[in-house]
C-alpha cells in the first residue's frame, strides 16, 4: 500500500482521516470509528470503552464557536455564501463517530473541496472542518465533545506534554472520573475514554500502573508491549473484529521524529485493543 506524507498543520491531515475511515468503511460490520494520535493512551478497559460508544445515543465531535483569531479569526470571507462566519466551528481533531456519519464524511464533496482550497497559512483544517461539517449538517445527533482529554492550559500551539513523573495514580483516576458530562441525557463522571499528549518517559510508570488503576492484564500488557517494539509501520489500523468498533492510529508525519518513541506510544495503545479483545 502506498503511504502519503503528512505534515503537521497542513490540510492533508484532513485528507489522511477520511482515507483511513474510508477504509475502515470496506468492513460492514464496524460500527464505531476512534481517531487517536501515537501519543493517546486508554483510561478503561475494552468493555467500559465498548459499551461507553455502542450505547452512545451521539456521536462526539467537538464543536464549538470561538471569537478571536484562533477560532473565527481564520475563516475565509472567500468561503461565503456555501459557508457563512456564523457557521464556522472549532474543536479538537480526535474524533469519535458511527458509521453513518463516517459515511457521510468520506463522501462529502462539498464543504471538503472548499476547505482544501481556503483554509490554509495559518488555518488548521484538522481543527475547524469536521466541526464546521458535523454542526451544519448533523447538530442533533453530535454531543459537541470529544472522549479524549488534553490538558491546553498552557497555551501555545501544541497541548501540555506528561512525563515520567506526571503519572501518577492521583493523576490518572483524576482523568478517569475528575469531571461531569452529559451521556444519553444523564450525568456522569465518565467523560474521557483516553488521554494524551503521554511521552515515552511515561511508559513505565503507565505499565506499572495500568493492571491496578485501568484493570489491564499485566502479563498481556508486557508481552504485546514487547512484540510492538519491532514493528515497521506508519499507518496502524486496529479492528475490534467482532466487537465492531474500528479504532483508527493515525501517525503524523514529522521528519524529525524519533521512530523507536512512536512505536512505544503504539504499543500502549495496542494493548488495550487486543487484551480488550481477547478479555
Amino acid at each position: 500500500m502506498m503511504m502519503q506524507e503528512v505534515r503537521w498543520g497542513e490540510f492533508n491531515i484532513v485528507g489522511a482521516e477520511r482515507r483511513l475511515l474510508a477504509n475502515a468503511l470496506l468492513d460492514f460490520s464496524n460500527q464505531r470509528f476512534v481517531l487517536l494520535s501515537e501519543s493517546c493512551i486508554p483510561l478503561f478497559n475494552f468493555s467500559t470503552v465498548y459499551n461507553y460508544l455502542i450505547n452512545s445515543t451521539t456521536t462526539f465531535v467537538e464543536s464549538y464557536d470561538l471569537p478571536g483569531p484562533v477560532g473565527r479569526g481564520r475563516y475565509s470571507p472567500r468561503m461565503k455564501p456555501l459557508l457563512t462566519l456564523s457557521q464556522w466551528r472549532k474543536g479538537s481533531q480526535w474524533f469519535q463517530i458511527d458509521r453513518a456519519l463516517a459515511t457521510e464524511i468520506v463522501s462529502d464533496q462539498l464543504y471538503f473541496p472548499l476547505f482544501n482550497k481556503h483554509c490554509r497559512n495559518g488555518c488548521y483544517g484538522d481543527e475547524h472542518y469536521l466541526p464546521t461539517f458535523v454542526t451544519i449538517k448533523f447538530s442533533q445527533s453530535n454531543s459537541d465533545r470529544t472522549l479524549t482529554w488534553v490538558d491546553w492550559s498552557q497555551g501555545g500551539p501544541h497541548p501540555a506534554r506528561f512525563m515520567r513523573r506526571n503519572v501518577t495514580i492521583e493523576f490518572l483516576k483524576w482523568l478517569r472520573h475528575g469531571t461531569t458530562c452529559e451521556y444519553n441525557g444523564k450525568s456522569t463522571d465518565v467523560c474521557y475514554l483516553f488521554a494524551r499528549k503521554f511521552m515515552p518517559q511515561a511508559l513505565d510508570r503507565l505499565l506499572r500502573f495500568a493492571p491496578k488503576i485501568m484493570h489491564f492484564n499485566w502479563f498481556l500488557f508486557s508481552r504485546i508491549v514487547f512484540t510492538a517494539r519491532s514493528l515497521n509501520c506508519w499507518v496502524m489500523l486496529f479492528k475490534y473484529l467482532n466487537k465492531r468498533i474500528h479504532c483508527i492510529l493515525q501517525k503524523i508525519h514529522f521528519l524529525n521524529k524519533n521512530y523507536i518513541f512512536t512505536l512505544i506510544y503504539y504499543s500502549l495503545t495496542w494493548f488495550s485493543m487486543y487484551h480488550w479483545f481477547l478479555s
